[in-house]
């Protein structure tokens, strides 16, 4: 967890004012580590994050990937036999 502070007040005192600044929480939150090489592979994961909060099965989205591009590859193939009969 962390919180951050706002020290804009505290940079407006002059050099000859007291810098009297009292200390605030302007903000809370969780830290988080993400890596990601693409935003497809950031949606993937924000959408896997909200299935779990949910309390749904996670997507494989990369065997997903795999799948499609083998079908495609399939059907490219028998078009391409069709073509040659």
């Amino acid at each position: 967890a962390f919180h951050r502070q706002d020290q804009t007040l505290s940079s407006l005192a002059g050099p000859n004012q007291t810098n009297e600044f009292t200390p605030t929480v302007d903000g809370a939150g969780i830290e988080a580590r993400v890596q990601f090489n693409t935003w497809q592979q950031l949606l993937h994961k924000v959408q896997n994050f909200f299935r779990r909060i949910v309390g749904k099965k996670e997507i494989d989205f990369e065997a997903k990937r795999i799948k499609t591009e083998r079908e495609q590859k399939n059907q490219t193939q028998e078009l391409t036999e069709r073509n040659e009969e």
